[in-house]
């Protein structure tokens, strides 16, 4: 079974939003939290599917706007989610 782990996911985040983990918000909105145009979108699909092994279809990239929804959307894939 396929594994997500919050913190590793949040640590990715923040790399690509330019923040440190504990300025991260798990429900605010990728694009309030910093700059997120298109290719970062494209650059945390490739992360997901990288590290988590979690395809995200193009058609909803975009819908997955914060860390929750992620996280959300992997359970729903059947993904263990872990801390």
């Amino acid at each position: 079974m396929n594994k997500l782990s919050i913190n590793s996911l949040k640590i990715i985040v923040a790399d690509l939003l330019d923040l440190s983990v504990a300025d991260l918000s798990l429900d605010q909105p990728f694009h309030e939290q910093g700059e997120y145009d298109s290719l970062k979108v494209v650059l945390l699909m490739a992360s997901l599917e990288e590290d988590f092994a979690l395809t995200v279809p193009p058609t909803e990239a975009w819908e997955l706007n914060s860390i929750r929804e992620i996280v959300e959307f992997a359970q729903k894939q059947e993904f263990v989610v872990e801390d």
